[in-house]
C-alpha cells in the first residue's frame, strides 16, 4: 500500500501542534533548593530574567541566608519561581524586593537582573 506524499507533512504538523499544547504537562524544575525553614504559605512569581540553569542558580542563591524561606523551585522554561515560606518571618513583597534589587554591571551602572511580571498567592 502506497501512502500519499501529503500524509507525512500533515502528521508532522499535527505532532508539532499537539506538542505545543501539551508542553505544560512536561515542565521539569530547573532548580530546587530546600533551606530548612518551616513554611505555611506559597507564592508563585513569573520572573523576567529567569532564563536558564545559570540564572536560576543565581536567583535561588540570593535567598540562601534569608530567614523564613523553606524552599524555592524555579522553572526557567516558563520563567516561574515558586516559594514556600513562613508568613511570620517574610511576605511576598519582601521576597520580590530581594530578587528585584539592583546589581552593579560591568559598565558601572546599577540595574536589576530580575523583574516580577506576575504574582499568584497559592492557598493551601
Amino acid at each position: 500500500m502506497k501512502l500519499p506524499k501529503i500524509i507525512i507533512p500533515i502528521l508532522v504538523l499535527v505532532l508539532m501542534v499537539g506538542g505545543y499544547f501539551l508542553q505544560s504537562m512536561f515542565f521539569f524544575p530547573t532548580n530546587e533548593i530546600a533551606l530548612g525553614a518551616t513554611g505555611d504559605s506559597t507564592v508563585e512569581f513569573t520572573v523576567d530574567g529567569l532564563k536558564c540553569r545559570g540564572t536560576s542558580g543565581f536567583f535561588t542563591g540570593m535567598f540562601e541566608n534569608v530567614p523564613g524561606i523553606e524552599s524555592i523551585t524555579t522553572y526557567a522554561a516558563n520563567h516561574k519561581a515558586i516559594f514556600v515560606y513562613d508568613s511570620r518571618l517574610i511576605d511576598p513583597h519582601k521576597i520580590q524586593v530581594i530578587f528585584e534589587r539592583e546589581f552593579k554591571m560591568q559598565d558601572g551602572t546599577f540595574q536589576p537582573m530580575f523583574k516580577a511580571v506576575e504574582r499568584s498567592d497559592i492557598i493551601k
